[in-house]
């Protein structure tokens, strides 16, 4: 209902997010969290005093620096000795709510249980310091658990590798073509929504255009079209006539080069 009644425009560059103040707003399309931007400064700052080799905190090493031991593969690495979903000690998939490394961070279990309730499970470790997080770091670690522990590889930051990276944009933006409707319409006003959830749409590249089906040499162009705060584009379709039938077509890129292309066959009658 918040969507449906407009509390939450979604298209206006910003994404409503939970805190511990109700929520917030986040500037962008789409929120995604990312290893190395988001969680490793918070266990860079905030954890390899202890796990490191050494110290209180092994056997849990967070400052490797090989790709056999670095923070990403030793908390993400399946651990034979559990079953799916949980992946290893650290973290179960996708349930950041059950998930030790979770637990720490908040400084608490999050799912109901006690270390006592059942045997044979991962406890929470009540020795463990409380850390000094923020609201936002806590839930980037809750949020990276439920995504599936993403990760950008620096080695594929290379412009020739470009669309491999998680944080890449290679989702294709959306259209809709509400109206005309494949079948026989009865108003000469199209009606086509566009969305995309990660880099934006590129309006420049956006083209429109419908023709007979029997004869594509006339096809017509549109220019003139208006467009809504919610991407909407309307624009009138004077040319077509009864008893022939049309097809419309219609292509946009996305801000990161991703293209879409959508069409509708249509008649139309009074």
């Amino acid at each position: 209902p918040m969507v449906q009644e407009g509390l939450w425009n979604l298209t206006q560059g910003s994404v409503p997010l939970l805190s511990e103040d109700g929520i917030i707003k986040q500037a962008g399309n789409s929120v995604g969290v990312e290893f190395n931007r988001d969680i490793l400064p918070t266990i860079n700052a905030n954890c390899v005093s202890c796990h490191t080799s050494g110290g209180s905190g092994e056997p849990l090493i967070l400052d490797g620096m090989t790709n056999a031991n670095k923070p990403y593969t030793v908390l993400t690495t399946k651990d034979s000795k559990y079953e799916y979903p949980q992946r290893n000690k650290y973290i179960r998939i996708p349930q950041a709510r059950q998930s030790l490394l979770a637990w720490v961070v908040w400084g608490k279990r999050l799912d109901g249980r006690s270390n006592e309730e059942r045997d044979e499970d991962v406890d929470y470790p009540e020795s463990h310091p409380q850390l000094q997080l923020t609201d936002l770091e806590k839930r980037n670690f809750a949020r990276w658990i439920d995504l599936g522990s993403p990760v950008d590889f620096p080695q594929l930051a290379g412009e020739d590798l470009e669309g491999f990276r998680y944080t890449d944009d290679y989702q294709l933006p959306v259209i809709n073509i509400h109206h005309p409707s494949s079948g026989i319409n009865r108003s000469k006003t199209a009606v086509i929504g566009f969305a995309d959830a990660k880099s934006g749409l590129d309006w420049s590249t956006l083209r429109i255009s419908y023709y007979p089906v029997e004869q594509p040499e006339l096809t017509n162009i549109v220019t003139s079209y208006s467009t809504s705060e919610k991407n909407i584009v309307t624009f009138s379709m004077e040319n077509i006539s009864l008893g022939q039938e049309y097809l419309v077509e219609v292509s946009i890129y996305d801000k990161y080069g991703n293209k879409n292309e959508q069409s509708t066959r249509f008649g139309y009658a009074d």
